[in-house]
């Protein structure tokens, strides 16, 4: 789709969980993209050794890593971090109070949460995205 609205001289918008009551979450003109559809939790890649034992925010350890699809809204993300990691083991990230919003609009807008004076922005605690670009390119953004 993002090749054919650039092919064709359109701009290109993303969309989240479409969060923004003030109507701002669309580029009026544009070609919007709908991520919501793009959230599949049996699909979500849970990886417990290659950061495991690291320190990171706060010297806090990493316990484990998930990667998930960017229309995932955080109620999902928030149930995956329940479902694969034990309280017990202290499982804690910055995520979004609200259920709706999508993990990629939480982490456009750098993701603030409750957690955030004491763990740092959502994108403090991002590893590695896989991004298409507004030309249709594809990129891997990490540390």
């Amino acid at each position: 789709a993002i090749d054919c609205a650039v092919q064709n001289g359109h701009s290109v918008s993303a969309r989240g969980g479409n969060h923004n009551l003030q109507g701002l979450g669309n580029m009026h003109g544009y070609v919007v993209i709908d991520t919501r559809l793009m959230c599949s939790p049996d699909d979500f890649i849970i990886d417990r050794t290659t950061l495991a034992g690291s320190k990171h925010i706060l010297d806090q350890n990493v316990i484990g890593t998930m990667k998930l699809q960017a229309g995932c809204p955080m109620g999902v993300v928030n149930s995956a971090i329940d479902k694969y990691f034990d309280p017990s083991e202290g499982a804690m990230t910055v995520y979004s109070i609200c259920s709706s919003i999508s993990i990629g609009g939480f982490l456009i807008g750098g993701g603030s949460g409750d957690q955030t004076p004491y763990l740092g922005w959502g994108v403090d605690v991002l590893h590695e995205i896989d991004i298409t670009l507004y030309d249709g390119s594809e990129v891997t953004a990490s540390e």
